[in-house]
């Protein structure tokens, strides 16, 4: 019995330890992309170096705790209508899920 209980054990740790990767992976992927997403809307914005990092830190801070896409991309929309800049809800979920797909691509 003590061999299959350490067995067990032993593939417990391994799905918890996959569970916190996969989590710790999410998050990752989740600030890079709000920190692409925010590069092109600071660039269609047509921001200084300086604004373009202090968007960033407010759209990555965003991101982490509203963790919803459909928010993010409505507090980009707010802040590019704040510059005359239309675009619609669809166009920007394209965008950033191209930024999803290209981040995706350098964490695995």
């Amino acid at each position: 019995m003590g061999l299959i209980m350490t067995i067990l054990e032993n593939r417990k740790n391994a799905f918890e330890h996959k569970f916190i990767l996969d989590k710790e992976k999410s998050f990752k992927l989740r600030v890079m992309a709000s920190k692409a997403f925010a590069q092109w809307a600071a660039d269609e914005m047509k921001l200084d170096e300086e604004s373009a990092k202090e968007l960033s830190r407010e759209v990555v801070d965003f991101s982490v705790s509203s963790k919803d896409n459909n928010s993010i991309i409505d507090f980009i929309k707010k802040l590019l209508s704040e510059y005359k800049k239309e675009f619609s809800t669809h166009y920007l979920e394209k965008i950033l899920q191209e930024k999803l797909e290209s981040c995706r691509s350098r964490i695995i």
